[in-house]
């Protein structure tokens, strides 16, 4: 998208969440000067302060031991917010980015080894001030107090795998995620083609291909909703978003019984495409229960709630309880036909062939 202004749904203020002091000139610095020059009001918050990465053979080597590399660091991050236009920063740990009542506190980097895959893993000697060794919540809530006292409308920050798989980077996505849930704020990963990898399975396994397409959703959580997490997918590629029940009261849906189940959410879909409504295989499995009108079609020009019509074709009562997974969505691109009436087809192998023609047994079929 090139008009700039649009960018994240055109919200003014968009949290960026760095785990390391440099991170703004590696990944984000391109979308942070952007959004600065067009007058929006991108803010930054950095995780940490201390600097564990690996020193090269120079003028910084003598530093590493005396933590002097931190200071090198921060300097460099004050340098680079100028030259990015970038106003609004502040280290997590220090207001605004502090939780209520709790005295200032400086956060580490958490260090890394290179594990398989070229991906970071943990570091053997994390000490106790490291990001990753203090209590998760602290840092969540600390998290949670910046982006609340600073207004974000949206946030960014790394992928599920960190980028690279550096602790400080996953622990900064779900930390970042979670509060984006709690405030009801949509949340963007960073996506860099030059990233590593997810590692495979395997042929055809998770991580396997190409990247996946990523559109932009608008969705309004509803009353009703709102301590409900949105559509999420439960794995790195999964293809469907999972629906939740936001019902007040347990619903019992008896043997050939079907009722329409709200999720609570509405959603703006872009032209072009379709969300898909599908059922869960464990419930359809497990329980006989699936999706009425499976697939359930949710149009670009609808803006109601997105209800799940669930029956039970199995021969015991079910259970729907508040957040429960009930369907899938899947989001995809269509096609708008334009019709050209001819006076006949052309003529193909099967012609007018329909259900049953090619049979039920392989091979048995009595195309050419």
């Amino acid at each position: 998208m090139s008009d700039v202004a649009k960018w994240f749904g055109g919200r003014s203020r968009v949290l960026f969440v760095h785990a390391h002091p440099d991170d703004e000139s590696i990944t984000t610095g391109g979308t942070l000067a952007a959004l600065s020059e067009v007058g929006r009001e991108p803010l930054l918050i950095t995780l940490t302060r201390g600097e564990r990465g690996e020193v090269v053979p120079g003028p910084l080597q003598g530093l590493v031991q005396a933590h002097g590399l931190a200071v090198v660091r921060q300097n460099e991050l004050k340098t680079a917010l100028g030259m990015l236009g970038l106003e609004r920063h502040a280290f997590l740990g220090v207001e605004p980015a502090r939780a209520e009542d709790l005295p200032p506190v400086i956060y580490e980097d958490s260090g890394m080894a290179w594990g398989a895959g070229g991906l970071a893993t943990a570091a053997v000697d994390v000490s106790a001030d490291a990001l990753t060794s203090v209590p998760a919540v602290e840092v969540l809530n600390d998290l949670l107090a910046g982006a609340y006292l600073s207004g974000a409308q949206a946030i960014v920050s790394y992928d599920d795998g960190g980028g690279y798989g550096h602790p400080d980077h996953v622990l900064a996505h779900r930390i970042s995620r979670a509060v984006a849930t709690a405030l009801g704020l949509p949340f963007w990963e960073i996506v860099s083609g030059e990233s590593a990898p997810i590692p495979s399975t395997g042929s055809g396994g998770e991580g396997a291909g190409s990247e996946v397409e990523s559109i932009e959703i608008e969705v309004v959580r509803l009353p009703h909703g709102r301590d409900l997490q949105l559509p999420d997918y439960a794995t790195a590629s999964a293809a469907g978003a999972d629906l939740l029940a936001a019902i007040d009261q347990d619903i019992e849906l008896g043997p050939l019984e079907r009722k329409i189940v709200p999720t609570g959410i509405s959603i703006a879909l872009p032209v072009g495409f379709e969300a898909q409504v599908r059922p869960r295989s464990g419930l359809a499995a497990k329980h006989g229960v699936t999706v009425a009108n499976a697939p359930g079609t949710i149009d670009a020009d609808y803006r109601g709630e997105v209800g799940v019509i669930l029956i039970n074709l199995g021969k015991e009562p079910f259970r729907i309880e508040r957040g429960m997974r009930i369907a899938q969505m899947v989001v995809a691109r269509h096609a708008r036909a334009v019709w050209r009436e001819v006076p006949a087809l052309d003529e193909t192998a099967r012609g007018a062939g329909g259900f049953g023609s090619t049979g039920v047994v392989a091979g048995s079929s009595k195309r050419a």
